[in-house]
């Protein structure tokens, strides 16, 4: 509904012009004034129709020429603001249009602008900047400004005759076209392509300029060069801009890379240092694993090593305190019985007696290799794609208790 209001509301204000006619002259020159400039669209009809969307920049005055065949009837439809006058006439030939802006003059129709104005009719007016590193400018929409910041060749050179780039910002978004001109060139005659250093958005993220290979030395080093801006505020708002520039030192550029350079390499080196702890950290755990694994199958082994024997009546373990009856129970070396379970969680804690203390990996019947957990060859924890115990040596120690006299096999346990 909106929407529909301000259609309505735009066709009550905008006025319509109408006008048929046949061709008496070689031109059809349409002339708008407005003090406050907008879009206008024009329709000329000689059988199609013709459209073209007219917008100008900073100016209150435009001269619009059509071609025209003698005798040729035409159909012409205008739509402007309520605002603007439009005179519409038939001309002989094409002059200039009226009134150049800024002082300046037409010559073979065009208009011939002063030193600091620019544009097809000089309506722009050019900031000049000297030692100045900032400039502030409202911007209105579609508004378009011209900036020229001058410098001397001793100021664009360093020490080494080297130039030196020139970094530009800009608070917000605007559209620019940047142009280096020599000594003694001004912006009216010579904003043309070869002068074209930048074509694109300044934005806050500063831009660093390289114009050395539109510079050129000149034999007055007291003469001056200008960096031409053309700034258009391309939005539908008005823009509040502030512009930094300035020149970058050559000694800074190379001490900005050496700091650059120099952070690499530190970084490097953290990095190097953080992965050297980390796998000795990855190695640590793992032998720690390793240990731990080799531990346990010791254990394991020492626990079966023990007799397994009926339960005394009338008793209890010594870890649990609950009776020895119904459930399987080991005797240690110093003749202590105790549940087998019990006693597991036990030995995993450590290697002596509950009762009386006594080191359970030290008797006689149990082989010394499990004092070192860390030996290789006579050891019984081996380790093979993380398949412990080796099953030979195992037997090698069954065997070999086997084979021990029945007296000292029973004096063990006495």
């Amino acid at each position: 509904m909106y929407i529909l209001f301000c259609l309505l509301l735009e066709a009550l204000l905008t006025n319509s012009l109408i006008k048929e006619f046949q061709a008496i002259q070689n031109y059809l020159l349409i002339e708008i004034f407005s003090d406050d400039w907008l879009n206008m669209k024009i329709e000329v009809a000689e059988n199609q129709v013709i459209m073209s969307e007219i917008a100008q920049d900073s100016t209150q005055y435009l001269q619009l020429y059509y071609k025209l065949k003698i005798g040729q009837q035409y159909k012409l439809d205008i739509f402007t603001l309520p605002d603007s006058n439009v005179t519409i006439n038939e001309v002989p030939f094409r002059t200039c249009p009226n009134n150049c802006s800024n002082y300046g003059d037409c010559q073979n129709l065009e208009c011939r602008c002063q030193i600091m104005t620019a544009g097809e009719r000089c309506q722009f007016q050019v900031v000049q900047l000297y030692n100045k590193t900032q400039y502030s400018e409202s911007l209105k929409s579609h508004q378009t400004i011209i900036i020229a910041a001058f410098y001397l060749q001793a100021q664009l050179l360093d020490d080494q005759d080297q130039t030196r780039n020139l970094q530009i910002q800009s608070s917000s978004s605007i559209d620019s076209k940047i142009y280096l001109l020599q000594p003694f060139e001004y912006p009216s005659q010579k904003l043309i392509q070869e002068k074209l250093i930048y074509d694109g958005q300044l934005l806050s993220i500063p831009v660093e300029l390289d114009y050395s290979s539109k510079f050129e030395k000149y034999h007055i080093k007291a003469s001056y060069y200008s960096f031409i801006l053309v700034l258009k505020n391309t939005n539908s708002q008005t823009q509040d801009m502030v512009l930094k520039y300035q020149l970058l030192d050559n000694d800074q550029k190379f001490q900005d890379f050496i700091l650059v350079a120099i952070l690499s390499v530190i970084s490097f080196i953290i990095l190097l240092i953080i992965i050297y702890i980390v796998r000795r950290r990855c190695q640590y755990l793992q032998s720690t694993q390793i240990k731990e694994n080799q531990e346990d199958q010791s254990e394991n082994i020492v626990i079966q090593l023990m007799p397994i024997v009926n339960p005394v009546k009338d008793q209890d373990c010594v870890i649990c305190l609950d009776p020895l009856d119904n459930r399987l129970c080991r005797q240690t070396p110093c003749k202590h019985v105790m549940h087998d379970n019990c006693l597991k969680q036990w030995i995993q804690k450590q290697l002596t007696c509950p009762m009386c203390r006594e080191t359970l990996n030290d008797l006689e019947y149990v082989p010394r290799t499990f004092k070192s957990r860390n030996q290789t060859s006579n050891t019984f924890i081996l380790s093979h794609q993380g398949q412990p115990i080796v099953q030979s040596d195992r037997n090698s120690v069954r065997s070999m208790i086997i084979t021990r006299n029945r007296s000292s096999r029973l004096a063990v346990f006495q």
